[in-house]
């Protein structure tokens, strides 16, 4: 929090177990938001209830990011412009292709419901 409270950030990444952190702490509260442009967590899935908090105390969407180490840093991530926290993993980021395949490797069509 010392360091956090020195400089006026514009981004933060994390994961849920961080922002959630951040969010139980009394200090956190007390920070000056205005500048915070962007906050993007990944590793891990965030949590409706802490993306819902998150917005709630800085006035910005918690974005998700989705990727794999072995594939790209990043493949799918939530838009920019996202109203409201939706539980999904967003859409793929440009020059990356996603190829969606069912339990037996066949693809699975583009109007096909897809569920994790």
């Amino acid at each position: 929090m010392k360091e956090l409270q020195k400089y006026p950030f514009t981004a933060i990444t994390g994961v849920n177990t961080l922002f959630n952190a951040l969010l139980n702490n009394e200090d956190f509260h007390e920070l000056d938001f205005s500048n915070l442009r962007l906050t993007v967590g990944g590793g891990m899935a965030v949590q409706r209830a802490v993306a819902e908090n998150w917005k709630k105390l800085t006035g910005k969407h918690l974005l998700e990011g989705y990727g794999l180490t072995e594939c790209s840093p990043l493949v799918a991530a939530y838009p920019y412009d996202l109203r409201d926290y939706n539980g999904s993993i967003g859409l793929p980021v440009p020059s990356t292709e996603v190829r969606i395949v069912d339990d037996e490797g066949n693809d699975v069509a583009d109007n096909q419901p897809v569920s994790f």
